[in-house]
């Protein structure tokens, strides 16, 4: 099997080797202390985002790891560099949806609005670059960047965020681990959210400090 973390013949059923984790975890680590620091107000939005760029650019372990997190590379803009990545989510999405219907006797359509929430993908990925966050699935790449994000929170195991829409009810993805138990993956998606969104000086409900795994 081929090696996560750099890319080369890990062995028989070896998915990497111990070296290359190593030297991963000693740039996650660091990234990890940078947004846990952003989020306590210690450094600027410019500078803890160059940062962790600066990091991953130079540790082709970490970068070759998030690149194989994601199902095709193709699947990220070119032009946009991938900063973290979380696997096996199931995400909602809750917004105003339009219906055709018709009313009486006539044979003429009228729009009519309710309010649903769904989900739409079992075992996403999300993905989390300097411009934009990737909703990875089954049926389809969507992709908001963060000047679209109008809202961003954490509540009851799930991380959520808003997109600018025209309706007075939010556009709204809740994101959670398919595990249930598991609550690092949307806790550290809201963390990375608020840095990369600039809302440390928000209302956004911050989980715990952010744990990379």
């Amino acid at each position: 099997m081929k090696c996560q973390f750099c890319n080369k013949y890990a062995g028989f059923m070896k998915g990497f080797h111990s070296e290359c984790k190593s030297k991963a975890e000693k740039c996650m680590k660091a990234i990890q202390h940078i947004v846990n620091v952003y989020n306590q107000d210690g450094i600027d939005f410019v500078d803890a985002r160059q940062a962790i760029i600066d990091l991953i650019a130079s540790n082709e372990f970490y970068y070759n790891y998030l690149g194989n997190c994601v199902h095709t590379k193709s699947d990220i803009r070119t032009n946009e560099f991938l900063i973290h990545v979380e696997t096996s989510l199931s995400v909602y999405e809750s917004k105003n949806r339009k219906t055709m219907v018709r009313t009486g006797l006539s044979y003429a359509r009228y729009p009519k609005w309710r309010i649903s929430s769904c989900k739409i993908e079992e075992m996403a990925t999300v993905a989390l670059t300097d411009r934009s966050i990737y909703i990875i699935g089954i049926n389809g790449v969507m992709i908001y960047p963060y000047n679209k994000i109008v809202n961003i929170g954490y509540e009851n195991g799930h991380a959520y965020f808003d997109v600018k829409t025209s309706s007075s009810y939010p556009h709204r993805f809740k994101i959670k681990s398919t595990e249930n138990k598991d609550l690092l993956k949307p806790q550290n998606i809201t963390l990375f959210l608020n840095l990369l969104c600039d809302w440390n000086n928000s209302q956004c409900i911050r989980p715990h400090p952010l744990c990379l795994h």
